[in-house]
């Protein structure tokens, strides 16, 4: 019984042999990676701007889909929060969309997360960030905003920009400016 589910190979030579043996390794490999992309890797985070030492966070963690915001007239080629890479946004949208960022479960007052990035020049750019106060039951998807003003705003919410739950607000939550963005709830047209 057990014998008819194995997979039959068909007889090849070595070097085929050799490239099959070497692609399943591969895709081992791959698939371990992305498994333990988003599982926890301890609880070290940034600490506030001038300590001496990273934080060391005791409790729980939880992962992040890190999601970027453009607000300005530039490409943001490439940024990473904490080291962890979210991918690249065109001006005036949103992307990224990548996994995972860890967080502490408990919300600290002196958290703080290191946004790096390059610009279309291909300029690196270096921020501490403070995190504010996220809930723990609506946590899953890290925002970054990259605001006209200069600053960079961070938010950890399980809903997105124009949401009324959503905590950035009237103009400076505009991706493009005095467009106003997609509001919640959305009407959709009924069907005839």
């Amino acid at each position: 019984m057990i014998e008819s589910l194995r997979i039959r190979e068909p007889r090849l030579g070595s070097a085929a042999c050799e490239f099959g043996l070497v692609a399943r390794s591969a895709i081992m490999a791959m698939t371990l990676t992305l498994i333990s992309a988003c599982h926890p890797r301890g609880d070290e985070a940034r600490a506030a701007p001038g300590a001496s030492t990273p934080a060391k966070w005791s409790g729980s963690t939880f992962s992040s889909q890190i999601t970027g915001y453009n607000h300005t007239d530039k490409t943001i080629a490439s940024f990473n929060v904490n080291g962890v890479w979210g991918g690249n946004v065109t001006p005036h949208a949103n992307g990224g969309d990548t996994c995972c960022l860890q967080l502490p479960q408990a919300w600290r007052q002196d958290l703080h997360v290191r946004i790096d990035w390059e610009d279309d020049q291909g300029q690196q750019h270096s921020r501490d960030v403070p995190v504010p106060r996220y809930d723990p039951n609506s946590i899953g998807i890290f925002n970054v905003h990259f605001l006209r003003s200069g600053e960079i705003k961070v938010f950890d919410i399980n809903a997105g920009l124009g949401h009324p739950d959503y905590p950035l607000k009237g103009e400076e939550a505009n991706l493009k400016p005095g467009v106003p963005n997609f509001q919640w709830p959305r009407e959709v047209p009924a069907s005839k």
